[in-house]
């Protein structure tokens, strides 16, 4: 069982660390974190269910246990969200339409070359926020690091090189 949001580390990463050293680990979320990213991030890591702080006692168990056997949980408003988003992609709908415009500046300053720290002085946002709206470009435009975020944002014309 691990959370999306903890003092030192990321979920997300935590649940990728965790499936490098161990493929067949079996992982559940249990957060406070519904967002369509975060959730689309923590199941593209591993996690194989996802639960809502909340959820009552024996809706966990449950959830450790079907995990536990190989299945998959997700309560229903997860369920929901990540449906709506996988019935965006088969309607061929642009992730990157729906950059934030918050993201659009981490984007932009990350293009200018900064790195995290600048960025969240730039904006007045703690580092941790950075990386958070770094990942979330990631899934976005469908890239895997910072250089190809900026490459595929130039092709699209979301920034320009200046």
């Amino acid at each position: 069982m691990i959370d999306l949001q903890m003092p030192v580390a990321d979920g997300v990463q935590g649940i990728q660390s965790i499936r490098e050293h161990d493929a067949e680990a079996k992982i559940v979320v249990l957060t406070a974190y519904d967002t369509d990213e975060r959730i689309l991030q923590a199941v593209q890591a591993g996690a194989r269910g996802y639960l809502l702080k909340g959820a009552p006692r024996d809706e966990i168990f449950r959830a450790i246990r079907v995990v536990n056997m190989g299945g998959s949980l997700l309560e229903p408003a997860v369920a929901g969200k990540l449906l709506g988003h996988v019935g965006g992609i088969m309607r061929g709908e642009n992730k990157a339409d729906e950059l934030t415009a918050r993201e659009l500046d981490v984007l932009k300053l990350m293009s200018k070359g900064l790195r995290n720290k600048e960025i969240a002085s730039e904006l007045f946002i703690t580092e941790r926020t950075v990386k958070f709206h770094a990942n979330s470009i990631y899934q976005k435009l469908e890239v895997n690091d910072r250089t190809e975020a900026v490459s595929r944002a130039i092709q699209r014309g979301l920034v320009k090189l200046t």
